[in-house]
């Protein structure tokens, strides 16, 4: 069977089998769930072995995450795992700016938190320079030029030196 197209009082033979073949099909409801079919981002806490060679990797506040399609990952020793995005107050740290030490001893750790392993400590009227932070703690450079975690709370911030 073969259709026939009149334009500007002419036909034309076209074969509108195949068009109306593409337009039936590309409107099955059955093909269109098979071609767009929703991509469910795997859930906190799953580990895969790997990611996509396009992921970034992002260091904030001295924790690594790689981030691809807006998905965040740590690494793990049997892969990556799938982790929430760092907190946005992550991002508008006082980086740059000095804090001081304002009790005896302060115990500087791996990372923020009580869990992590202690790394050195720092006296009193120590000046730390804030390089990240995380809710209630800072990732700081100490005067001997390694890194670690301090709690905010035990430091005064230092008031920015006026210029001129």
């Amino acid at each position: 069977m073969r259709f026939f197209f009149s334009h500007q009082s002419s036909f034309y033979r076209v074969p509108l089998i195949l068009a109306l073949v593409f337009c039936l099909t590309s409107a099955s409801p059955a093909l269109a769930r098979h071609r767009h079919r929703p991509h469910h981002p795997p859930h906190r806490g799953t580990v895969v072995h790997h990611i996509h060679p396009a992921a970034c990797a992002l260091m904030i506040a001295g924790i690594t995450y790689f981030v691809f399609s807006d998905i965040y990952y740590r690494r793990v020793p049997s892969g990556y795992m799938v982790v929430d995005a760092p907190p946005r107050d992550t991002l508008q740290a006082p980086v740059g700016q000095w804090a001081v030490v304002d009790i005896y001893a302060l115990n500087v750790r791996s990372g923020p938190g009580l869990g992590h392993t202690i790394l050195s400590y720092v006296c009193r009227g120590e000046r730390l320079l804030i390089r990240g932070k995380a809710p209630a703690w800072y990732y700081v450079e100490l005067p001997n030029g390694s890194y670690g975690w301090v709690m905010s709370k035990y430091t005064q911030m230092l008031a920015p030196l006026p210029e001129g």
